[in-house]
């Protein structure tokens, strides 16, 4: 890194540190500001790691950014050596490994070193979740604290018993470890312990780690599966983490091996959150040694060929069950490994003679069960490659499930001789791959269909082989068995509860029994899997309701039975201890020959069966699997994918469905006052001159910005570039060879119903595509939405992806300062009364009867509108600290790091943190990312680099203000508070200078047939009017009339526009201008009544407010100064001010 970049960076630490500082004075006083302030340096690494989500003011992730501050002096180790160290690492996770292990750390430390601590106690821990003390602030932990706690060796019986249960129960899964190195290190513990770390060498240092992170595995499955009181395998653990550092200071091996015991030792813990990152990296540092190819074990004596493939295949192992566990790629493809397997010989086996002779051979050896569930875990592999994709329709994959199925019954029959004295783990494996194959497909299989049965017999299956390992004292579950059990009871409960009767018997009410227990059993030793437990027992009752014939649970479906609950049921808000779900007794239902559940007979059979307090999370998990549940069977034209066990993991916020919000926004997210709110946000950070490097940068270094505005109104920040009302080959061509750096399309499309605006936006897109590959001109579309949230989301996208292919990410952008719309820590505000920020969804523009939403928050927003297809897990963020203390580099890293399939909120409330943005997202575009916009108009004029101008006056327009000059022309159909509020105010202020026509909608919507007879007298009085010079405004009555849904309210609108538009087409006399209020309004006027082409944006008439001009002799009143005047835009008097300056000057202000 040069001095330049150096200085760059250490000055956007300082910044960040100080910024830190202050935030923390403030909330917890002077004590944690001198702790933050006497952090040591690999503290600071870790605040320049912090993820972005992590560092917005709010003061539960400002604590986290102090434990992570607190933890550098434990984890600081990943921030040394190799300059990489200090950067994002994967693609998806967006967690920097230093602050990633911290707390894992963190959460092991509460847990098990400070046993005391309220969150130890209160056993409801979840993967990932971060640790606070009972005010909600993170309890300080420093190194010295956990060298207090740090386990001594352990005596030779206990210590020979963890050995044992190490070498015994997760060694032959894993077998990575030199056995007898395990020993040795084992037998100079105390050696070991008593010399101080700086006297060890590397070796010895690692051997420690190694050997303590040993017993910490082996600790926790004995703690997991007897009565272990020995010492707590947290401190084995941070006892092992001082020394991890010897691992790190160069890329070999020892960094793979100590990943890997990181990764075994969490699948155990209560901190799984980490575990794809971190095992992705190890995969990858596998890559960059080689280990996946055969070529470079050339030198090597024999045994370090076999324990290299041990580690590497170990690698693959965990890499692959993790990531199709939490549904998320693996770092290397099955065809770019050529490494052979390990061969399948006892592991202690050293002879170089007897592994370069070895035959194959049916003798069960100590790496036998690890040969063959590795063969399994590569089918799995082939599965998650051919059938879990996006690329495709599961129509089109349905012939590829025969095949491999094939290789699972292949698989099977040579396991079931080789293990026959020991089948339930093996067997656990092909029934999990098998339910892996075929469940993605249950919707469009028929119930008569052989692979239907296949996949719910696998899935019992599943639940009873769990039950079985559970009675047994060698199994110890991990975050993977949770996963696969709670899987495969889902999959039970669909079949149920979309086939009932048809797939009832007694065996499956064994096996949806047989996980209720699994999940209880495992529940009482990990208390995080509670919401596993409860959102299992909630499903279970609501599949028995319908089960039994209950009309209601019919007719509502899942979500409706999940909405139900979720709002007080008093009959299922029984307080109590939960009970696995009773279904022990059956009776022959005489009708259908079939069993039905007896537990089901009961009159309230709530009562019986779910007698516990419904938990927000359970709850939020059920209301996640419901419209899985709920969707059409057989042939269904888009099955939904099951959700992951990563989306279900990290199931954040307010739960919805449909549009149903369960919690108030007015509760969390309060008006603010606009000038202590900017001022408590970080300091601005100088930026570059970005529109200059635009404009100054070759015109096709970047791809032609091509906008589709689904209303004019998103053209008010630019100048100088055209608007296109048509998207013919030609017109569109034309455009392209015109060297412009970009230009809108106005779509119309918020003022069409969801279907035709798809088809719209399909068949602009596609024209637009097919122009830009005959003019050779790379693109990016823009998605201009209305900025207060309204329009076709996430519909627009999704169908503009199906033209140019996915996206990287989708940006959504909806800051627009001009508008008074801001974005702070995710939430989207409205300036109100120029002091106070209302959040979005508490504002009229969120009951719009059409594009009416419930949610500020725009995680949760986006969740909304798109009915849950979008999870929160998929919402990311660049926020303000992002921008403002990491700038475009920091903004690049996050934007590069996103899994694919991403939505990026983009927080902003000046124009220089849109700059700054841009700056970053110009950056990630150069290393080849592509990203799909849905914006505010802010962002377009950055992107395109237009400096703003002050709105243009009257004599810069050149209007003629003669006294002989022919009067203006307002046009008024938006319904919109602002809109009337303004048209109030512009009445009352111009007094008899405007004349006033109102078009009375009950009236237009009683002729809608006959239009033109409706509004022909209004044309008339107007034309007249506007001859002798004067000022008219044409609006609709104020009343709001909707319909009784979306759609209904849309065609209501729609009558209105068109006799606005007949009214304007048929005006004989040319107005001095016109001034067109609201989108649709100004957009139909536009198109439809001056037959407009193409229009050339010239700036803005006020503030937000766009003018256009059209040249083109075919359009109607050619030249014409045009007026797009947005609904929401603007003060009061805004609308006043504009028509008063415009005035003849003999009727100026009054």
């Amino acid at each position: 890194m040069d001095n330049e970049d150096t200085s760059g960076y250490t000055r956007a630490l300082e910044n960040r540190i100080a910024y830190l500082e202050s935030k923390l004075g403030e909330q917890s006083g002077n004590k944690i500001a001198d702790e933050s302030a006497s952090a040591t340096s690999t503290s600071h690494v870790l605040h320049s790691n912090i993820p972005a989500e992590s560092q917005t003011p709010d003061s539960n992730q400002m604590s986290f950014s102090s434990s992570a501050s607190n933890l550098g002096e434990i984890v600081g180790f990943l921030s040394l050596g190799r300059a990489e160290s200090l950067t994002y690492v994967g693609s998806s996770s967006g967690l920097p490994l230093a602050v990633n292990l911290g707390e894992m750390v963190r959460a092991t430390v509460m847990a098990d070193v400070f046993p005391s601590s309220p969150v130890a106690n209160s056993g409801g821990g979840t993967p990932g979740q971060t640790n606070k003390d009972s005010t909600g602030a993170h309890r300080t932990i420093r190194l010295n604290d956990l060298l207090k706690h740090r386990a001594d060796p352990p005596n030779d019986e206990m210590g020979s018993r963890i050995i044992e249960a190490y070498l015994g129960r997760i060694h032959p899964r894993y077998p990575f470890l030199d056995r007898d190195e395990l020993w040795r290190l084992h037998e100079d513990r105390w050696r070991l312990a008593k010399t101080k770390p700086e006297d060890l060498s590397r070796n010895e240092r690692f051997g420690t780690f190694r050997l303590y992170m040993a017993y910490a595995i082996a600790a926790t499955m004995m703690q997991l599966s007897e009565k272990y009181t020995y010492t707590a395998p947290g401190k084995f653990y941070v006892t092992a983490i001082p020394h991890v550092a010897a691992a790190c200071e160069t890329s070999s091996t020892q960094n793979i091996e100590a990943m890997l015991l990181l990764v075994i030792y969490h699948m155990r813990s209560a901190t799984s959150h980490g575990l794809w990152y971190m095992i992705g990296l190890a995969m990858r540092t596998c890559v960059e040694l080689g280990l996946h190819r055969r070529t470079t074990t050339e030198n090597l004596d024999p045994f370090s060929i076999q324990l290299r493939r041990r580690l590497f295949w170990t690698v693959y192992y965990l890499e692959r069950a993790i990531s199709m566990s939490l549904g998320r790629p693996c770092s290397i493809s099955d065809r770019h490994i050529d490494v052979d397997l390990p061969l399948d010989v006892d592991d202690y086996v050293r002879d170089p003679v007897t592994l370069n002779s070895l035959q194959p051979s049916t003798k069960t050896t100590t790496l036998s069960l690890f040969h063959a569930i590795l063969s399994i875990r590569r089918i799995e592999s082939r599965i998650q490659h051919s059938i879990y994709r996006t690329d495709r329709p599961l129509q089109e994959l349905r012939p590829k499930m025969d095949k491999i199925y094939r290789q699972l019954e292949a698989w099977k029959a040579s396991a079931m001789p080789r293990f026959k004295d020991d089948l339930e783990y093996p067997l656990l494996h092909y029934y999990r791959a098998v339910r892996l194959l075929i469940q993605p497909f249950l919707p469009l299989l028929p119930v008569t269909d052989p692979y239907y049965h296949i996949c719910i017999r696998a899935a019992g299956d599943i639940c009873q082989a769990h039950k079985k390992l559970h009675q047994t004292l060698e199994y110890g579950h991990s975050f993977l068995a949770v996963q696969t059990v709670f899987v495969a009871g889902i999959t039970l409960l669909y079949a149920l509860w979309t086939n009932t009767e048809k797939v009832w018997s007694v065996q499956m009410s064994n096996d949806i029994r047989a996980c209720s227990t699994v999940l209880f059993v495992i529940t009482e030793r990990a208390p995080w899997v509670k919401r596993y437990r409860d959102s299992f027992e909630l499903l279970v009752n609501a599949t028995m309701e319908k089960l039994q014939g209950n009309e209601a649970a019919t007719a509502s479906g899942m979500t409706g039975m999940m909405v139900a609950q979720s709002y007080g049921n008093p009959i299922i808000q029984n307080t109590g201890r939960p009970v696995p779900t009773a279904m022990d007794s059956v009776t022959p239902n005489m009708a259908t020959g079939l069993a039905v559940p007896q537990a089901a007979i009961p009159q309230d059979p709530f009562q019986s069966q779910f007698q516990f307090d419904i938990d927000e999370d359970a709850m939020r998990m059920a209301m996640e699997l419901a419209p899985w549940m709920d969707q059409p069977l057989e042939g269904a034209s888009t099955p939904l994918w099951m959700p992951d066990f990563d989306t279900l993991q990290n199931l954040a916020g307010p739960y919805q469905y449909y549009g149903i919000t369960m919690a108030d926004d007015h509760k969390k997210n309060p008006v603010l006052p606009l000038d202590e709110t900017i001022s408590s946000l970080p300091p601005l950070v100088p930026s570059t001159n970005l529109a200059a490097e635009i404009q100054q940068s070759p015109r096709d270094k970047l791809p032609v910005l091509v906008v589709l505005d689904d209303d004019p109104t998103g053209t008010q920040t630019c100048h100088g570039i055209n608007v296109l009302t048509v998207w013919d080959a030609a017109t569109l061509e034309a455009e392209f060879q015109s060297g412009t750096r970009g230009f809108f399309i106005l779509t119309n499309s918020r003022a069409l119903p969801t279907p035709q605006a798809r088809d719209l936006i399909h068949e602009i897109g596609t024209a637009v595509k097919n122009a830009a590959t005959k003019t050779n001109k790379a693109f990016e579309f823009v998605l201009r939405g209305d900025s207060t949230l309204r329009g076709h989301f996430p519909d627009e996208p999704e169908v503009t992806e199906e033209v140019a292919g996915q996206a990287d990410a989708w940006i959504l952008a909806p800051f627009f300062r001009q508008g008074g719309r801001y974005t702070i820590n995710n939430v989207h505000y409205v300036l109100e009364g120029g002091s106070k920020l209302v959040p979005a969804a508490q504002t009229p523009f969120a009951k719009d009867a059409t594009f009416g939403y419930k949610n500020s928050n725009l995680v949760d927003y986006v969740v909304e509108k798109s009915k849950g297809k979008i999870s929160a897990d998929r919402v990311k963020s660049i926020s303000l600290e992002d921008i403002r203390v990491g700038g475009q580099d920091a903004v690049a890293k996050k934007l590069l790091g996103l899994e694919k399939g991403s939505v990026v909120v983009l927080n902003a409330v000046v124009d220089t943190d849109m700059e700054v943005a841009v700056q970053g997202l110009l950056q990630a575009t150069t290393s080849g990312k592509r990203y799909l916009y849905r914006t505010g108009a802010a962002f377009v004029s950055t992107r395109l680099g237009i400096e703003q101008i002050p709105p243009l006056s009257a004599t810069e327009l050149g209007l003629d203000r003669s006294p002989t000059s022919p009067g203006g022309l307002i046009i008024a159909g938006s319904y919109v508070p602002k809109t009337t509020e303004q048209l109030e105010c512009l009445i009352d202020g111009r007094g008899d200078k405007l004349k006033r026509i109102v078009l009375d909608v009950e009236e237009l919507l009683a002729h809608k047939d006959d239009l033109e007879t409706a509004v022909s007298a209004a044309v008339n009085l107007a034309g007249e009017l506007i001859t002798k010079g004067e000022d008219v405004l044409i609006m609709t009555s104020r009343k709001l009339i909707t319909g009784a849904d979306e759609l209904s309210s849309l065609n209501i609108g729609t009558v209105v526009a068109a006799a606005l538009v007949l009214f304007l087409r048929l005006l004989v006399p040319r107005p001095r201008y016109v001034i067109a209020k609201g989108g649709i309004t100004s957009s139909d006027a536009a198109t439809k009544s001056l037959a407009m082409r193409r229009a050339e944006i010239r700036g803005q008439a006020a503030s937000g407010v766009p003018l256009w001009r059209c040249t083109e002799p075919t359009s109607k009143f050619s030249g014409i100064t045009y007026v797009v005047f947005p609904g929401n835009v603007g003060e009061r008097h805004t609308l006043w001010d504009l028509v008063a300056s415009w005035a003849k000057p003999s009727s100026g202000h009054s």
